[in-house]
């Protein structure tokens, strides 16, 4: 956000003043430069209905659960972190980029020293709970759970779509 606004100011400044100090506003593109550069990708992305999640990677690849629904949704993550590539799909087995594996109850990875699963079948919740530090889940999450993140069907309904971003410490 505060990119934008400092392209609009500088955008203000040179329509609005005149004669050789027009070229100063350009002075306030060089902060937006900085913001830009520095900006982070999120780590997870989550769809409104959770039928969609991603995960970017560092070789900036972006791993979905599911390629049937949610094309809209694809397209637009895809054009906003400026991949070009085809998505790939969260298939049963080993998942060497992401030091992780697929199963049917569940995806399990490390990101940047952080534990996450996406569940595909509610009845691992108890076993990803004592795992994970961070847990997706399509369907409530009936059990306490000791994960320090848990987001569910509900948590999807209520604030709309997520998008994860994990620190490295």
């Amino acid at each position: 956000f505060s990119a934008l606004l400092c392209c609009i100011l500088c955008g203000l400044w040179i329509i609005l003043w005149k004669g050789i100090g027009k070229f100063c506003g350009l002075i306030l593109l060089i902060p937006a430069a900085f913001i830009i550069a520095d900006a982070q990708s999120p780590d997870i992305l989550i769809s409104e209905n959770h039928k969609l999640v991603g995960v970017i990677t560092t070789d900036s690849k972006l791993y979905v659960n599911n390629r049937m629904s949610e094309k809209f949704v694809r397209t637009g993550w895809k054009k906003s972190l400026g991949l070009n590539d085809d998505l790939v799909l969260l298939e049963e087995g080993e998942i060497p980029t992401l030091n992780g594996r697929c199963d049917p109850e569940a995806c399990r990875f490390v990101i940047k020293g952080q534990n996450v699963s996406i569940l595909r079948s509610p009845y691992v919740q108890k076993q990803e709970c004592n795992w994970a530090d961070i847990i997706l889940s399509p369907d409530p999450i009936n059990t306490s759970c000791s994960s320090k993140y848990v987001i569910d069907i509900f948590d999807t309904k209520r604030r709309g779509v997520h998008a994860i971003f994990i620190s490295s410490s």
